[in-house]
């Protein structure tokens, strides 16, 4: 996911009086990482900036290179000094109050109000980051602001083509699957930027997306156009209808219907016949990693053409 995609797909959810600023390194190192999850932190990062700036401000993304010695990485004693990639989220928001800071990385810990937001974008975030290799540090400074740094190791591997997926470069598209058939998939989720962010990576895939943003509306979207549609992508944890009962509902109306359980929890999908009779053809992790969705996707897809001829 390029540095500009991020961009458009901001500039279509936020609040139309954020301006986003761009600053990136000209010639970016490259690092070895999942184009989707790693664009999926960027994204984390700058919709709580976003949140931040209720009347509107300054977005800035920026990214640079950045060579550390041990010196620079006394805070992150476990990180050896050597070349690495710093992607950066600054807002001219709120801040995050001082006595809260030392807690923003833990699961489900927010500063939202009830049902704004579940606390658990930074503590993926950081989980991500720490998988590969890497660490977020930040400053915040109570009504003037907040800058999230994301530091990513170089990668040599990257650099001789082997593979690439640092924002802000070009990223070779993924080769295409010879049964591609541009089918139509039911995105249903209660998170703009999740759906988004599930729109770019499956459209770049060749597929024709419709989007739900709760179960409910899936429900009549496939009363309306389920002859259409060829696979369902349905979040397990939503308001008003949850995953699990529009699974059930979903089943009732369009048994032969594909669908796919996203979340990021595992889930044990025999629960589902035990709880709605029926069992989903798969699951997808969240946060989304373009490699297992568009395989799990396929395979589901191709599964349902052979079981139909």
């Amino acid at each position: 996911m390029a540095s500009a995609e991020v961009r458009d797909i901001l500039a279509a959810t936020i609040d139309r009086r954020i301006q986003i600023e761009l600053d990136l390194s000209a010639m970016p190192w490259r690092v070895m990482a999942d184009v989707g999850m790693l664009g999926q932190v960027f994204m984390n990062m700058a919709v709580n900036a976003k949140d931040a700036m209720p009347q509107g401000g300054h977005l800035f993304l920026r990214s640079s290179n950045r060579t550390l010695a041990a010196a620079d990485l006394r805070a992150h004693p476990e990180i050896a000094p050597g070349d690495f990639v710093c992607l950066s989220v600054e807002d001219e928001g709120e801040g995050i109050p001082l006595e809260v800071q030392s807690k923003i990385f833990e699961p489900f810990f927010t500063t939202k109000e009830p049902g704004k937001g579940t606390g658990l974008g930074l503590a993926t975030s950081f989980g991500i980051v720490k998988q590969l290799g890497g660490w977020i540090d930040f400053r915040s400074v109570p009504g003037k602001g907040t800058r999230f740094d994301i530091y990513l190791p170089r990668s040599t591997a990257a650099e001789a083509g082997e593979s690439s997926a640092l924002l802000g470069t070009t990223v070779p598209e993924p080769a295409l699957a010879p049964s591609r058939k541009g089918e139509t998939i039911l995105l249903v989720d209660d998170e703009a930027l999740v759906r988004r962010i599930g729109r770019t990576l499956l459209t770049k895939l060749g597929y024709s997306i419709l989007e739900a943003a709760d179960g409910l509306e899936a429900l009549e979207i496939c009363r309306t156009r389920g002859d259409e549609i060829g696979l369902v992508l349905l979040d397990l944890t939503m308001p008003n209808l949850s995953g699990k009962e529009t699974f059930a509902r979903l089943h009732e109306m369009l048994p032969d219907l594909p669908v796919l359980i996203c979340s990021g929890y595992l889930v044990d999908l025999s629960e589902f016949t035990n709880d709605c009779g029926a069992c989903p053809d798969g699951f997808v992790q969240k946060p989304y990693s373009f490699g297992d969705m568009a395989e799990m996707v396929r395979k589901t897809l191709d599964a349902q053409s052979h079981a139909a001829a």
